[in-house]
């Protein structure tokens, strides 16, 4: 089959077609060929998914079709560690004044525009039960509304327990207050919340009060873990059935409480996620379980956790340049082969991999580029991820300056450019190959597409801005059925070649 192009701004064909084809049907010419319509156009029209959940298929995470889904999203992040715990701020002083709602669809609305298909939207136990047995019901509709607002705009969600360094009186975020002894054991009292320790990720290893604390959870000393269980067993019920939430990480960065680091991972942590794997699936059979390793892990792209032994689990590691907390020179090709240890590690395992978190500070002069190329190798391993992360904060949590944009709300371009790229969302073929060229504005994509399946490639405007260019063998394509994507249909089993490029239209 013979390559078709066509130059067009992306989302204008629809426009073009209906008037031309109106015109025809006025002068009495429907039988005759639309003489704007690519070569390689036909309608296809959005697959109807009667599921909205994801498997696991081995190392594939497959939707309700049977397609490949790539999960590239963010996280919304950030500002939800703080009271009140909201990736965003609302009811405040300008820019953020308006009211939840207001505010919530603002920020999605800036969060959909990255073409990204996945939030990982994390809740602090401190945010849901801030009172021991008293679960906060005002921030648990805040939660629902955010979760229902991503999908309406085809945003999946994973619901995500987060903590650092157990909790705010430590200077983290995570487990409410009431989880620790009645004071400290001096005999005073613990020291008031907070988040204001640039260093704060230091007191896993050099604060002891933290490892006890985390020692008091392994150990369920006065029911803390039979709590954290309770607590998580009614976010499952509440949960579950939500439509576009596609899995529940049980615990963000675990901590450890001192001691022989290989020997916790093997006896504590491993059987701990064994059993919450087991919980989440009594209630949820359908829905995966994203696992995470420590924040140490990130960097180095090792851990000492064991193959978990029941199916339905997503190794949901991080991975951080060095760079983005110690200063220094980024270097993003080291980060690139982290991603491809966690590849490896999911591969041995037989279990897909999500890296729940990667991102560079929005205050270094290269953080755009480091990006760019982080994200390059994430495309050539055929890795999801979630960036982090997208806060519209004024405050900022322990000083991170790693969101997306500053505290006036106002962009990085360089990470936006970065985050806002092409990618194959749903592939109903074989494991695709893709590369996205940001200097030529060039993305190209190769598939073994199954004979009437339908494939979605996502296509941001913010990648195309002045239009697109398609070249298209092995299939046709349906620029506008979902916006900012791409549906490519194959009638028999075929090699499909894909290439887009940016184009100002002719006038």
């Amino acid at each position: 089959m013979k390559m078709s192009r066509s130059a067009l701004p992306l989302g204008s064909l629809r426009r073009v077609f209906s008037c031309c084809l109106a015109l025809c049907v006025a002068a009495g010419c429907a039988g005759e060929s639309e003489p704007d319509r690519p070569a390689w156009q036909c309608a296809i029209g959005e697959p109807l998914l009667v599921e909205h959940r994801l498997g696991a298929d081995g190392t594939v995470l497959r939707d309700a079709l049977g397609r490949r889904v790539m999960l590239r999203g963010v996280n919304a992040s950030g500002r939800s560690k703080m009271p009140p715990f909201a990736p965003f701020e609302f009811d405040g002083a300008a820019p953020y004044e308006k009211g939840y709602t207001a505010a919530l669809d603002d920020y999605l609305d800036r969060v959909q525009a990255l073409g990204v298909d996945v939030l990982r939207v994390p809740f602090v136990w401190e945010a849901v039960e801030p009172v021991k047995g008293q679960d906060d019901a005002a921030f648990l509709t805040r939660y629902d509304a955010l979760l229902d607002a991503a999908w309406a705009r085809r945003m999946w969600t994973v619901v995500d327990f987060h903590q650092d360094v157990y909790g705010r009186t430590f200077c983290g975020s995570g487990m409410p207050a009431w989880t620790l002894p009645a004071t400290q054991p001096d005999g005073s009292p613990w020291p008031e919340p907070h988040t204001d320790c640039a260093t704060w990720y230091l007191g896993y290893d050099t604060n002891p009060q933290v490892q006890a604390a985390f020692a008091r959870f392994w150990n369920d000393e006065d029911g803390v873990q039979t709590a954290y269980r309770a607590m998580w067993q009614r976010m499952v019920e509440r949960y579950a059935q939500r439509p576009g939430v596609i899995g529940f990480e049980v615990f963000n960065e675990p901590g450890h409480p001192g001691g022989d680091s290989k020997v916790w991972h093997e006896q504590v942590l491993s059987p701990f996620y064994a059993s919450m794997v087991a919980l989440i699936h009594a209630l949820a059979p359908n829905t995966l379980v994203f696992l995470d390793t420590t924040g140490l892990s990130a960097v180095e792209g090792t851990t000492d956790l064991l193959p978990p032994p029941l199916g339905g689990v997503v190794l949901a590691p991080h991975a951080y340049d060095p760079a983005v907390y110690v200063g220094g020179a980024a270097n993003p090709q080291a980060l690139g082969e982290v991603l491809g240890k966690w590849k490896a590690l999911g591969e041995s395992w037989g279990v897909p991999v999500w890296v729940g978190e990667i991102g560079y500070r929005n205050d270094r002069a290269d953080a755009g580029a480091a990006a760019e190329q982080a994200l390059a190798a994430a495309d050539a391993h055929g890795i999801g991820l979630a960036w982090w992360e997208f806060s519209l904060a004024s405050t900022l949590w322990n000083h991170e300056r790693l969101s997306l944009v500053d505290e006036k709300g106002d962009e990085h371009a360089g990470l936006m450019d970065a985050v806002a790229r092409p990618y194959p969302r749903a592939i109903a073929g074989g494991a695709p190959t893709f590369s996205w060229t940001p200097s030529q504005r060039r993305f190209e994509l190769v598939y073994l597409a199954e004979s009437g399946g339908v494939s979605e490639v996502v296509l941001p405007q913010r990648a195309f801005p002045d239009g697109v260019e398609i070249e298209l063998q092995g299939g046709c394509a349906d620029p506008d059925a979902v916006p900012g994507a791409l549906l490519i249909r194959a009638d028999a089993p075929a090699e499909v070649r894909l290439v887009v490029r940016n184009v100002i239209p002719p006038g």
